[in-house]
């Protein structure tokens, strides 16, 4: 996978599907850094998450047609929980930053993940779910942020490498599971 900070606006149009550099990435992740972009990523960018550094304040609002946008186009949104154990004016950022995602979104397409840089900010699943609940996130829909759309979002990335938009998964046995593409198979990793 690959993360990507546009800062500038010109950046935007190399995140096209017609780039054929990008194929090569399973994941393409954009943290856009102004509203302008954020709109870009949200109604027309070929990616699959748009993550936001959600331990500073946004330099944008997130709007709800914005985000709606997203998520119908079946885009998913980042928020990053590491920045949480490090200082009281993170934690108060990303709480703020992750409610105001989640009143945009009405909770849909939302993966909370580490964006650790050691290993000891790495959390436990059930941790990660009670993070969510202070977000204002039933334990229902948290778990839903760390694997069913997880899952989804993968799905959704291998169908746009692959150009089809049907993806059938099959489990293997000891939790394995399987991916095919008109008969192209290939382990789900």
């Amino acid at each position: 996978s690959v993360g990507i900070a546009v800062r500038r606006y010109f950046k935007v149009n190399s995140l096209s599907a017609g780039n054929s550099a990008l194929h090569q990435y399973d994941i393409l992740a954009v943290r856009p850094t102004t509203e302008k972009i954020f709109h870009q990523a949200c109604s027309s960018m070929d990616i699959d998450v748009i993550s936001l550094d959600a331990a500073n304040r946004l330099p944008f609002t997130i709007r709800i047609p914005q985000a709606q946008q997203a998520v119908q186009r079946g885009l998913f949104f980042e928020v990053s929980y590491s920045s949480m154990v490090k200082d009281h004016a993170s934690r108060r950022n990303t709480i703020a930053n992750a409610r105001a995602l989640l009143r945009a979104t009405k909770g849909r397409n939302i993966i909370i993940s580490s964006d650790a840089s050691h290993p000891i900010d790495i959390r436990g699943p059930y941790d990660v779910m009670n993070i969510a609940h202070v977000f204002g996130v039933d334990i229902t829909s948290a778990r839903e942020f760390i694997e069913g759309n997880v899952r989804r979002m993968m799905l959704k990335s291998v169908a746009r490498r692959s150009h089809r938009s049907a993806a059938q998964v099959v489990t293997l046995g000891d939790d394995k599971e399987e991916i095919s593409f008109a008969g192209q198979k290939r382990p789900l990793e």
